[in-house]
């Protein structure tokens, strides 16, 4: 397989075999299931919060600890636990659980 290529600042991919059959990559379910999973143990250690549930409507408005000092670190948590680089204009869209595994998803 060829090494990774640059595509833009702060994302790698790799080039597509053409010959398979399906993505060489997990689909948007299974990223889901296991970003959640990823996602439920990133917001318990930044909120310092062992009880806390995520659900889709897990937002800044309905979760009194995330406010804006809180929103830094938890992008930052999100970066380091799942390898990504997230945008300005990402960061900022993120602003409940959806919003996120939508962001994550199409990395």
């Amino acid at each position: 397989m060829p090494p990774c290529s640059r595509m833009r600042r702060g994302q790698w991919s790799r080039p597509r075999n053409p010959r398979r059959a399906s993505p060489p990559y997990p689909s948007v379910d299974t990223l889901s299931t296991d970003t959640r999973t990823k996602l439920q143990s990133i917001f318990r250690e930044v909120f310092d919060d062992d009880q806390l549930q995520l659900s889709d409507s897990t937002s800044r408005e309905t979760l009194e600890s995330w406010d804006s000092l809180g929103h830094i670190r938890l992008i930052s948590a999100m970066e380091d636990e799942v390898g990504v680089s997230f945008t300005l204009e990402e960061t900022e869209a993120m602003t409940s659980v959806p919003q996120i595994l939508a962001t994550i998803a199409a990395k």
